[in-house]
């Protein structure tokens, strides 16, 4: 009976759960454009896009053993709202942007570390590329 119990439990837990899409973006040679949470899996991180219950959209990239890289500031958090976009180009550089904050970043790779930059400030190779990018989301 407890195992019958013990079951009944963890399947009416895992039902509770929304369940979140899974990617698989292995050929990242042309750059992609993230606009929707979920989880996708990339040459050699992963990224967490998750919406929580009030409509806040949060990220974190992750090694491929779990291992957190960064993730984003609860403070400057995304929302449906607006318009924001995350780009990763072919050397999984992520580009931040949200139409409601000032600030614009990148994580670059630089020795297997990732590091920001604000490129509204800082002069960052590849924002032509990203501003493209994100031109072809504003105007599809």
């Amino acid at each position: 009976m407890k195992k019958i119990i013990f079951v009944s439990i963890v399947i009416l837990l895992n039902s509770c759960n929304e369940q979140i899409k899974t990617y698989s973006l292995h050929d990242i040679q042309q750059g992609v454009v993230i606009d929707r949470p979920g989880y996708y899996h990339l040459p050699s991180t992963n990224l967490k896009v998750m919406e929580l219950k009030n409509e806040t959209i949060i990220y974190g990239v992750s090694d491929k053993k779990g291992k957190c890289l960064f993730q984003s500031n609860l403070f400057t958090a995304f929302n449906n709202n607006q318009f924001w976009r995350i780009y990763i180009d072919r050397n999984e550089n992520f580009w931040i942007y949200s139409s409601d904050f000032p600030e614009l970043n990148v994580w670059k790779k630089e020795d297997d570390i990732y590091k920001q930059y604000n490129y509204c400030i800082e002069e960052v190779d590849g924002k032509d590329v990203f501003f493209s990018a994100i031109k072809k989301c504003v105007c599809r």
